[in-house]
């Protein structure tokens, strides 16, 4: 077994700067400038051995003796570097071939669009990889049914891209690395909280970042074997161009030819999207235990069909009217009740004399651990605390259950807030986040 040292990523990195610098002394021998754009297809696989090295050095990478992912991996960047090296003169050859006439130019077109194809196809199935890989260690549990749907939808996102970038394969390498900066970001976060991503969770990146600093960002051999595969697919992408086109005109129909093609991707994949996974694939998402379902189910099925829950549903037979009606018929039976009692009119008197602050306390770190069968030691639990329910001060106490767990602490403040159940919300949803609450009545 090789062992897992920063020199293997190195020695792969000093084969691809070497590889880069003798193809730009042969061009600058040859007379011919080199071009940026090609030598940035060598960018991801350099960026990637550079971090593989780094995330050694630090001691970040789990597997301390797994030498053969880090050659799979540097492997994978030496493949992408060379494709990005060859790129050039593969594409020039096509130029010279289709310059031979007709017959030659239709097959250079041929051999263009069969690049293309493979291209999607290709980085499909390796963004896939790229995407489920890092953290789903069930990827081959999943039910075939959700991966084919999850394979659709990418090759449908990256058809997109692709008439996006006027048929150019650097629009679907774009998607297939957000594919892998996905899967990554799902990997942390299953790390450190055991659950999945949610919708909502993107309007919460910025408490997400400061909380940041406390956490390890070690990565373990999946990771390294999904970064590979966003290589390879990155590889296939490098020939994917288009032929030139002879005339302004040619390049006008080319533009408007790929823009609605982008449009009809673009009609297909809102159709996918928009499909209730829950009727069509009795696909159900277990928010009390997300990660599980986002393994069985895939990542992007499974994220899909918690945004399409985010709405609110309208109770049947429900009113605005109605329930102001009914809240109102409540409030004249409390006012009629307990709200004329005398001591309801005695705690008013006091409260216009006093007018003291009212300071509501949320403890989320505090527990009485006694109710463990006193820890099996005799612990009594906090005395002070346990003392308010003899103080003839105390109006209520006892035990509290919350609606949520190792975190969504703003759900709980919510409910106090505003008296309002999440079970009417709905689960995996932040209302602060996610809904207008400035008419909503609350504390």
């Amino acid at each position: 077994m090789l062992e897992s040292t920063p020199l293997i990523p190195i020695v792969a990195l000093g084969l691809l700067v070497a590889g880069v610098v003798l193809v730009v002394r042969r061009d600058l021998d040859r007379g011919a400038r080199p071009r940026p754009w090609d030598l940035a297809w060598a960018v991801p696989a350099a960026l990637a051995l550079l971090a593989c090295a780094v995330v050694c050095s630090l001691g970040l990478y789990e597997r301390a003796h797994d030498g053969l992912t880090l050659a799979i991996l540097s492997a994978a960047a030496l493949v992408e570097g060379a494709c990005a090296l060859l790129r050039r003169p593969a594409l020039d050859a096509l130029d010279r071939l289709a310059g031979r006439g007709e017959t030659w130019r239709a097959r250079t077109e041929a051999l263009r669009a069969a690049a293309a194809a493979g291209c999607v196809i290709f980085s499909c199935a390796l963004g896939w990889v790229a995407l489920e890989l890092p953290w789903n260690g069930s990827i081959l549990s999943m039910g075939p049914t959700f991966s084919a749907l999850e394979a659709l939808i990418i090759l449908v996102f990256l058809v997109l891209l692709f008439f996006v970038s006027q048929r150019r394969g650097a629009g679907v390498a774009a998607g297939v690395w957000a594919l892998w900066v996905t899967g990554v970001a799902q990997y942390f976060v299953a790390r450190f909280k055991e659950a999945a991503i949610l919708p909502n969770d993107l309007l919460a990146l910025g408490t997400a970042a400061e909380v940041s600093g406390g956490y390890v960002f070690s990565v373990n051999h999946l990771v390294a074997l999904g970064t590979a595969a966003a290589l390879l697919a990155t590889a296939a992408c490098a020939f994917a161009v288009p032929s030139r086109c002879a005339a302004r005109e040619d390049l006008r129909r080319n533009v408007l030819g790929n823009a609605a093609a982008a449009l009809v991707a673009a009609g297909c994949l809102w159709g996918v999207v928009s499909t209730d996974f829950g009727e069509a694939y009795g696909l159900e998402i277990a928010y009390w235990n997300s990660l599980s379902s986002y393994e069985s189910h895939g990542f992007l099925p499974s994220f899909i069909k918690v945004a399409q829950d985010l709405p609110i549903e309208r109770p049947q037979g429900y009113s605005d009217e109605a329930a102001a009606q009914t809240e109102g018929a409540y409030a004249a039976a409390y006012d009629a009740g307990r709200g004329s009692s005398p001591e309801r009119a005695a705690a008013e008197e006091q409260f216009d004399q006093v007018r003291p602050s009212i300071v509501c306390i949320m403890n989320e770190t505090f527990s009485d651990l006694s109710i463990y069968d006193g820890l099996g030691v005799g612990y009594a639990g906090p005395t002070f605390y346990r003392s308010w329910a003899s103080d003839p001060r105390t109006v209520g106490s006892g035990s509290l259950a919350v609606s949520v767990l190792g975190g969504g602490t703003c759900n709980t403040e919510f409910e106090l807030l505003t008296g309002v159940p999440l079970a009417y919300v709905g689960n995996g949803k932040y209302p602060f986040m996610l809904y207008d609450l400035e008419q909503s009545p609350s504390l």
